[in-house]
């Protein structure tokens, strides 16, 4: 039984050998065809790792390949049906990861799993998320920013018959923090419901600690967490005495998912004005969005009477 087990064992790596000798002759990036028949081999080094420690491993290198922008690695690691909880498939999620990488030239992400739940191949890990940048050439602010996003996170995975993928990503809460000039050195909190119904009312709020001297307006606002997206009617006031500012927002019909939106200007007077246009100069301005999830009522769900 030994000599059949190392028999088909050598024919297993004759094969992978001439996979690579394959990859080399025709005219692709070697480096990412290679990782693909790896990854697809991969439960013969996995054997000796508990599922835990695989779905680890996974998150990781998701970690891993958003940072370094691999989108070809990044997409073996879910599955087909992959779907997320503001409904973008597997195609589109992917497509939009594009489309933010062109606007955000460097960004570093870390998913740290907090607790793994199994439910025979099926698995569910809560996570924490973070993603840090930096932003330049904006068309908002002359000069570079930064950009700070944390979020929890439901990563769904199943156990397919060599390993684990992604089928889903429910976000349960993010808050993202875009800042630049005098901005990148305030604090800013902006408060909303985690989740409302649709067609609803609820507050959002906006806390500031300016510093003196400086003249702070800000607009609140709400945009369905839709693509493209649809730029929100900015109403700017300036913030009370007390650093605040509060706006009832209505959530959408139709029950997409949104973010509560500040858009915050910083403003000192202008020593050097030549003319009384120029009374003040922006010295930063910050963006912050905080997700609220939306649910459909379902009218049909009555208590008896």
């Amino acid at each position: 039984m030994k000599k059949i087990c190392n028999y088909f064992l050598i024919l297993y790596l004759i094969s992978l050998f001439c996979i690579k000798v394959q990859a080399s002759q025709i005219d692709i990036q070697n480096d990412d065809y290679i990782q693909s028949k790896l990854l697809k081999v991969s439960f013969f080094k996995q054997t000796t790792k508990t599922d835990e420690q695989q779905i680890v491993d996974v998150l990781n290198s998701v970690s891993k390949n958003l940072s370094k922008r691999k989108l070809n690695k990044l997409k073996q690691y879910y599955d087909i049906s992959f779907i997320t909880n503001d409904g973008f498939n597997y195609n589109f999620y992917f497509e939009i990861l594009k489309d933010i990488w062109k606007n955000y030239q460097s960004l570093d992400y870390k998913i740290t799993p907090l607790k793994i739940s199994f439910s025979k191949n099926y698995a569910q890990v809560l996570c924490d998320e973070v993603i840090n940048g930096n932003v330049s050439n904006s068309s908002v602010f002359n000069g570079n920013g930064v950009i700070q996003s944390r979020a929890q996170t439901i990563y769904y995975l199943k156990k397919s018959s060599i390993n684990w993928l992604i089928t889903g990503v429910n976000v349960i809460n993010e808050e993202s923090v875009i800042k630049f000039g005098n901005a990148i050195n305030m604090d800013f909190e902006l408060q909303a419901p985690f989740q409302v119904q649709n067609d609803s009312f609820y507050t959002i709020s906006l806390n500031i600690k300016k510093p003196l001297n400086s003249i702070v307006v800000a607009s609140l606002n709400s945009i369905p967490i839709i693509y493209p997206q649809k730029n929100p009617l900015d109403i700017f006031k300036i913030t009370t005495n007390e650093n605040t500012l509060e706006r009832m927002i209505k959530s959408n019909k139709t029950g997409y998912n949104e973010n509560a939106v500040a858009t915050i200007g910083i403003y000192e007077h202008n020593k050097e004005q030549i003319s009384p246009q120029n009374k003040v100069k922006s010295t930063g301005v910050a963006f912050i969005l905080r997700r609220v999830n939306v649910f459909n009522i379902n009218k049909d769900n009555k208590l008896n009477e």
